[in-house]
Parts: structure tokens; sequence; C-alpha cells
């Protein structure tokens, strides 16, 4: 016999069972990645999977004695704070052997625990909160609850894809927390000079400078000062400066330095020799320093000082 179905209205369609209404839930693909992203955030502490447990695909058979149950994909109905599901499912159940099937409409409930990392949902504690069979008697309708009840324990855990889970999730009954976006682009500063832009942490702030009349920038990691008087501004970068708004750059090679007497103080305040003085004028070394400050600044960059 191949089994058929004949909708019917709600009024005149006899029901037997526990009673339930029956409703698709909406798939929305274009929210999808949003409810995924939701569920890792809220879903419960991420469950590992024993051994190779995974989603078996859709339909599924249980069997009970000589009786074999199949159940549809579920679809979701609701997922509350990604806790406790209630799902329904298209069933049939008859005879392993045989072709004849009833059909059957089951709505249950379950706990949820999210296994991120495998992409699983362990679903738990199962709860049948209807099964409804139309088109047989009152008995056989008992019978057939008894059968998918024994065929799927509710201690018996069963596993299905969060991808599957999140694609049937109706995105109207989920609350997405709304993030503003700022899109305005940020302010851009130009000038045809060079310069240097000096950031504040909030309105400037100036003290008085040790030994003199100068003041100093104190929320700002740049070295500047105040010239209250003359009400001029100094910047000390590096190399340069900059006075009366200003950039002046230039280089000076210190010779006093690199002379020998320099050298050897310096290696005597080291504790070393100071015969190794006698390598600043050996070219031989030369390639040898500068693969040591390759080895060094490579790491870090040329913009360290």
């Amino acid at each position: 016999m191949t089994p058929t179905i004949r909708a019917t209205p709600a009024h005149d369609r006899p029901r037997r069972g526990f009673p339930g209404p029956m409703g698709p839930a909406s798939l929305a693909g274009l929210a999808l990645a949003a409810l995924l992203g939701l569920v890792h955030e809220t879903a419960r502490a991420q469950t590992p999977l024993p051994g190779h447990v995974v989603d078996q695909g859709w339909p599924r058979q249980f069997t009970s004695g000589d009786q074999t149950v199949t159940v549809s994909q579920p679809q979701v109905e609701e997922w509350p704070d990604f806790e406790r599901i209630t799902f329904r499912a298209a069933i049939t159940v008859g005879p392993t052997d045989g072709d004849e099937r009833a059909l059957g409409v089951l709505r249950m409930s379950a706990d949820t625990q999210v296994a991120h990392a495998e992409r699983q949902v362990v679903l738990t504690h199962r709860k049948t909160e209807s099964l409804v069979f139309n088109d047989v008697e009152p008995l056989e309708a008992m019978r057939l609850q008894q059968v998918v009840l024994a065929a799927m324990p509710p201690e018996q855990a069963q596993v299905i894809s969060l991808d599957r889970l999140v694609a049937a999730l109706d995105p109207a009954q989920v609350d997405v927390r709304q993030v503003e976006v700022n899109l305005a682009p940020p302010t851009i500063l130009y000038s045809a000079e060079p310069a240097v832009r000096v950031q504040f942490l909030g309105k400037p702030r100036f003290k008085p400078a040790p030994g003199g009349d100068l003041m100093f920038a104190i929320n700002t990691n740049w070295d500047l000062f105040l010239d209250p008087a003359l009400q001029r501004f100094y910047l000390l970068d590096e190399g340069g400066s900059i006075a009366g708004g200003r950039l002046h750059v230039s280089w000076t090679f210190c010779t006093g330095v690199h002379d020998r007497a320099t050298i050897e103080a310096a290696l005597t305040d080291a504790g070393l020799p100071t015969s190794l003085a006698e390598a600043m004028d050996d070219p031989q070394y030369d390639e040898a320093i500068k693969q040591s400050h390759h080895l060094g600044m490579d790491q870090v960059g040329d913009e360290v000082g």
C-alpha cells in the first residue's frame, strides 16, 4: 500500500493521541551568519561529542520489535536562549518487512548542548509534547504511540547538525543584539609642508619645566614645550625640532663619540680590555657587525629607536 497524505480542514480533521497544531518553521538564509554567531555566544558551554558521533542525516529510522519508525528532518518551532528546543517532524510507523505505513506528526522538546568545534548539537531529556496520527482508530493510534516511544526512548540522546538547526530558525524569534556602527569617514589632515601630528589625551595640559620658564605637555607622548611669554611651542622629535610652526631637521656627525680615547674609556667602564679598541679601524669585522645588526633589527623593524 502506497502511503498518501490527505489535507482536511482543521475543524473536520480527526485527531488521535495528544493534540497539537503543526506549522513549518521559516528558512531565512540572509540571517544565517548572524544566527550562527549568536548561537556560539549564548549557547551552553561546549560539550565534547563521544567518539565519532555526528549527524547521520535524515530521514532516520528507529526500530522496536518488528516495527520501524521513520523520522523526517525536524522543523524548528522555537529555541529560546538556545537552551531547550521545540521542533516538529513528520513520521511514519509500520512493520519492518511491510509496505503499509501510518503517517503522523511528532512534536518534541529537548535540552540542547552545542559542540561548537564539531558543529553538532546533542539533544537530551527529550519530551514528547504531542504525537498525532490521522485517519486511524483511537486504539490503533494508542498502539502507534507506544511503538514510537519504545523505538525512541527519551533518555537516548540524539545528535543533529548545528547548521541544520540554524537554517530552520525563524530570525524573527531570535533576539539578535543590535550593534551601532559608525560609518562616518575619519577626519583627514593634510599639510603641503613637512609636519608632525601631535596627539593629546583630551585638552592639552602643561606644567612648569624644571630649571626654566618653559612649560611641558603632560598628556601626550611627545616632548612638547610652551614658552608662555612668546606663546610659542617647541617640539623635540629625535633629530629634528619644530619652532614657530615649522619643521627643522639637521644631522651632525659627532666625531667625539668615535675617537679612540672615548672607546677605551667605555671599555674600561664595562670591565673589558682596552685592546678591543683595535677593532675600530679593522675592516675584517664589518661584515660580522652588519649581520649582528640585522639579526636583531630585522625582528622588530626599523621604526624602533
